[in-house]
């Protein structure tokens, strides 16, 4: 097995093909780990990033892969650089790329334990969101404790799963009456303030025109307070108008749901389709509609076509929400891993991370 570090777009865009034949006999062989995806990802917010994909190879056929970049930012105030998976809040999850006829674990250890041994000017290595479970990487931490890394894991984001494995009605007529009820109550309370309809578009010409207004009712949402709506940041308006062309294909592309009253756009819903599988980036509604329930009521109509559109797994990503569990009891566990240089800055950095953080919480919430 020969391993190297890929540190150039130009290096990392010639793997297009080898790469996508990888995630297809891979553990992960999912839209999050295809090359397009990154691609989209750089292209909006690889700016001030460097990258650090390091990959396995035997007879120069890909065996595995480590998507990875460098970038400096600050943990507790305190500047650092850090390595990290080609990702932000707006991946639903990470991982390495492991071919299936190789050790998930074992492999894991070993592109780590390149990265270690060839990354020299690094504090941290930040694994967020990998799916597996925490005995899955066991190896791994066993690896960072025998070098003298001081190593961090724990579980992050349990993302609601909903699988449909039978009909509408059978499903439904299984919630309480009093979730039937809230949900009729909910769609008929709107109704009352004038015409309402859903659209779902697929077309990427189709999202593309639409896509101001959904900045707008991003703009109008709550997040926006916290700068955290889908059209906040330049960055964000780059990927997410520009995604739907970026990876459609037959196999994957971008659903857009729009809830309108009297023709305005009031709410939406961004999804990434991949075959059978949906899977929902974000949801955002106009504030000024809070009282007449927007969100619900196009999650409840989302929910219901996808009984009838074919659709047999519907991820609703982020972490568990009430609105969420409404639909499905099932969650999809991740875990983060967080390995600190033992350098005395990364042991100092483990120990704020370790001990001073969760500290520092507890007396928040006791104030």
């Amino acid at each position: 097995m020969k391993y190297q570090t890929l540190q150039s777009f130009e290096a990392f865009g010639s793997l297009k093909e080898s790469w996508n034949r990888l995630v297809d006999t891979s553990y992960h062989n999912t839209i999050f780990y295809r090359h397009e995806w990154f691609e989209s990802w750089l292209k909006a917010y690889g700016e001030n990033h460097e990258l650090c994909v390091v990959i396995s190879t035997i007879d120069r056929q890909l065996q595995s892969a480590m998507p990875l970049l460098k970038s400096r930012e600050r943990l507790c105030g305190l500047p650092i650089l850090k390595i990290s998976f080609i990702e932000n809040n707006e991946v639903p999850h990470c991982g390495p790329i492991i071919d299936h006829s190789l050790d998930f674990s074992m492999e894991t250890r070993s592109l780590l334990e390149y990265v270690t041994a060839t990354q020299q000017d690094w504090d941290v290595i930040s694994l967020r969101k990998m799916v597996h479970k925490k005995q899955m990487v066991e190896p791994v931490v066993a690896y960072c404790r025998e070098q003298g890394y001081p190593v961090l894991t724990r579980e992050s984001l349990h993302s609601p799963v909903l699988r449909i494995m039978t009909d509408w009605d059978s499903y439904y007529t299984g919630k309480s009456q009093r979730f039937r009820k809230k949900v009729r109550n909910d769609l008929n309370r709107l109704k009352k303030q004038g015409e309402v309809s859903v659209d779902k578009l697929t077309a990427p010409a189709s999202i593309h025109e639409r896509m101001e207004d959904v900045f707008r009712v991003g703009h109008q949402s709550w997040k926006e307070v916290i700068n955290n709506a889908i059209g906040s940041s330049v960055r964000n308006r780059v990927f997410f108008k520009g995604l739907p062309g970026w990876i459609a294909s037959e196999r994957y592309g971008v659903i857009l749901w729009t809830l309108s009253l009297d023709d305005k756009m009031i709410a939406f819903e961004y999804h990434v389709r991949e075959n059978k599988t949906l899977y929902a980036l974000r949801g955002e509604f106009d504030e000024h509609y809070k009282a007449y329930s927007p969100g619900a009521v196009l999650d409840s109509e989302i929910v219901n076509r996808l009984f009838f559109n074919g659709i047999r797994e519907y991820n609703m990503c982020g972490d568990t929400s009430p609105y969420k569990l409404r639909w499905t009891a099932e969650a999809l566990a991740h875990l983060d891993m967080i390995v600190f240089n033992r350098t005395i800055y990364g042991r100092m950095l483990s120990l704020i991370e370790s001990y001073g953080k969760p500290f520092a919480k507890a007396l928040l919430r006791k104030r």
